[in-house]
């Protein structure tokens, strides 16, 4: 028969018109835990169905038996709702019960079929054939019936009465052996499901033992309401408070009081009701006498961990300093060289006992319990769904997508979970059938599409355009591409940027720029779908440096120009006194002066502006200059009596006097030349002056004058 329980439950609810939170308020719950009562994925403990019975009026009897029915209490003075199973002795109507059916008469029925309760042993079911009314109903007799029917009908009744009595002594007996004798109160939340090294066990929705793979537990096993274990050691607890172990540990026979347990490779752990914890086996693990109030317990090889009430840790083991004392720790699970710490919050934190790395959890938040094996790391979610973190990309990938997720274990590379509606999951390695047959199979699914690229932007700069976007995950490349086409093709990249020269676009053209997400497995990943956006480009220009340094030297030919070198120019445009406009590729030019009546000193006013041939660049702003023409000039040395002078003097024909203007000459002396002939001065006598304008270093010698 189903458990009628969930029914009673939520009918005595609505009858009071409660909500679900005002009953869990009242029982000191969380309302998610009451939930589950009236779903049917967990079982009160007695304490709490006590306090149910308390809080609606109803015997104890009434809602753990299955064949027993519920009395609504009345409200307001109303009649009592009956919902039978036993006759309503007021109406004297008679319920017969035959092979689970209920017939009755006068009277709404409810079929409340079997509840089971947690016990260490099963009860042999009574099947009861017949109830008979045993009140003041007399039923009428025939006044044919003989003495010795009357004496069968008596004996028949008398049968019935006793039946029905020894029903009513049994589930009574049985309500004073759970109430009084064993006061044990164990939990139901914790070790539905462990993992050993080649097999599972967990206990289903109904109460029973289920095992899969290579294990032969003891048949004491059979009933237990916990399971837990350590590669090959195994432990169960019974609803009695009592504990079994996989290699029969004698020290373990007699404990009692036990609400949870933990396995461990060579030592088994016991949490008592009063918050002491047990131990047996491993003298490192056990060093746990003088723990109290302790909330929960976990094991591992020689290591245990205790969590108190208010979420401190407590451990027993080698290399423990580092978890030893954390605080607002809501549980933990342990592996050889790897410990999780489920923080009060829903975030979890890894701890290595060896020279491994730490599992990477830091993102998992909202987790609940969680569960590590030697390559693997696994974390239960509020809603049921579940992280994982290992090297095996399948395995991650398969676990994330299990749902409605209530237990889950690991152990060495494998991860097993049990579901609500009471379905056992499996990944990674299942060399010994670990899990059912039809979860080993390899999971056959589409590859994964990757996500479209977003928010693709451009940067310009004169001589490229940059295209930016977001990251993909999973994604190993992307692909660009223009429309209309560029003269320059775009490798794939592997960063999510990738620049193009400005150079291979047009000015003023809008193009369409196309970026798809690639991985090298696409197997696994599918391309992204097509991420386009239009983008218009127009040359960045930028103005050219201004000339500068403008020098000018000149003789009676040619004038020479020249200035520093502008960046990016590709010719200077030169205008003089506004007459002259000329253009030079380079930084130099040369005016021919014939024509131009030019005399040595005059100002001229010469401008010089850059430009660029490139649309990237606009031309400078015009440098002006004024420059004074100066003719080079050489040394001239006049010989006179009593001495030399030395002048200097443009290239030119110079009368005497014109020199004789450079100096003065003392009244009286004369000019020598160079064969000491002197000369009277006087004005018409002239001298050459002649210079090699090529080389200005050069200072030719004078001629002398006549």
């Amino acid at each position: 028969m189903n458990n009628k329980l969930p029914e009673k439950l939520t009918l005595l609810r609505k009858h009071f018109s409660y909500a679900q939170g005002d009953v869990a308020a009242r029982l000191g719950i969380p309302v998610t835990e009451y939930m589950k009562w009236e779903n049917g994925n967990t079982i009160p403990p007695i304490l709490k169905l006590k306090e149910i019975s308390d809080l609606y009026k109803v015997t104890l009897d009434s809602l753990v038996n299955n064949t027993e029915s519920v009395v609504l209490p009345a409200l307001d003075q109303e009649a009592s709702v009956d919902i039978p199973f036993i006759s309503d002795e007021t109406e004297a109507t008679q319920v017969i019960t035959r092979q689970n059916e209920v017939i009755a008469t006068d009277t709404k029925t409810i079929d409340l079929g079997k509840t089971k309760i947690i016990d260490t042993q099963p009860i042999q079911e009574t099947m009861v054939t017949e109830i008979v009314d045993t009140g003041s109903y007399i039923e009428p007799q025939s006044e044919t019936e003989t003495i010795e029917e009357k004496k069968k009908k008596r004996s028949r009744m008398i049968i019935g009465g006793s039946i029905a009595a020894a029903v009513v002594l049994l589930l009574a007996i049985l309500f004073l052996k759970m109430s009084s004798g064993n006061n044990t109160v164990v939990r139901d939340d914790v070790n539905r499901l462990a993992l050993g090294d080649r097999y599972s066990i967990y206990v289903d929705k109904g109460g029973n033992f289920v095992k899969h793979g290579l294990f032969e537990p003891p048949i004491s096993f059979s009933g237990s309401v916990q399971v837990d274990s350590y590669y090959d050691h195994a432990l169960g607890l019974k609803a009695n408070g009592g504990v079994v172990s996989s290699d029969n540990d004698q020290n373990i026979v007699t404990w009692n009081d036990i609400t949870m347990i933990a396995a461990g490779r060579t030592h088994s752990v016991g949490l008592k009701t009063d918050g002491t914890v047990v131990c047996s086996g491993s003298t490192s693990g056990c060093q746990v006498n003088t723990w109290e109030n302790i909330r929960s317990v976990y094991a591992g090889n020689a290591v245990t961990l205790g969590i108190t009430e208010d979420g401190t840790v407590l451990a027993s083991g080698e290399g423990l300093d580092a978890i030893r004392g954390q605080t607002g720790i809501h549980s933990a699970a342990i592996a050889d060289s790897q410990i999780l710490l489920v923080h009060e919050d829903g975030h979890v934190t890894s701890y290595s006992l060896a020279s491994d790395q730490p599992f990477d959890t830091s993102a998992w938040t909202d987790v609940k319990e969680a569960a590590v094996g030697s390559s693997v790391a696994v974390g239960l979610r509020s809603d049921g769904t579940v992280l994982a973190v290992s090297s095996d990309d399948k395995l991650v990938k398969r676990v994330q997508t299990w749902t409605d997720v209530r237990y889950i274990d690991a152990c060495g590379g494998t991860v097993v979970a049990l579901t609500g509606p009471g379905a056992l999951k499996g990944a990674g390695p299942n060399d010994y059938s670990q899990y059912e047959s039809s979860e080993q199979e390899e999971i056959v699914t589409e590859p994964e599409q990757l996500e479209a690229v977003k928010n693709i932007k451009f940067t310009e700069t004169t001589a490229n355009v940059q295209i930016k976007w977001d990251s993909v995950q999973n994604a190993d490349y992307y692909e660009v591409t223009f429309s209309p086409s560029l003269t320059v093709g775009i490798p794939r990249t592997a960063s999510n940027s990738v620049s193009v020269p400005a150079n291979a676009l047009s000015n003023g053209t809008t193009y369409t720029v196309t970026v798809v997400a690639r991985a090298n497995d696409e197997e696994e990943f599918t391309p992204s779908e097509a991420s386009s956006t239009t983008y218009t480009y127009n040359t960045k220009t930028v103005q050219l440096n201004a000339v500068s340094n403008i020098k000018g030297t000149g003789d009676t030919a040619s004038w020479y120009l020249d200035w520093s070198a502008v960046d990016h120019a590709d010719y200077y445009i030169i205008n003089i006194d506004g007459l002259l406009e000329d253009r030079t590729d380079r930084p130099v030019y040369i005016m021919d002066l014939t024509g131009y009546e030019w005399a040595d000193g005059s100002l001229h006013t010469v401008s010089v502006t850059a430009g660029s041939d490139s649309e990237t660049y606009t031309e400078s702003d015009a440098s002006v200059a004024e420059l004074q023409f100066n003719l080079p000039r050489y040394n001239v040395t006049v010989n006179i009596a009593g001495g030399q002078q030395v002048i200097q003097l443009p290239s030119g024909h110079y009368t005497l006097a014109e020199i004789l203007s450079y100096i003065e000459i003392p009244e009286g002396f004369k000019v020598t030349d160079d064969k000491n002939n002197e000369y009277e001065i006087t004005s018409n006598y002239g001298i050459t002056v002649n210079g090699i304008i090529e080389d200005k270093e050069e200072t030719p010698a004078p001629e002398g004058g006549e």
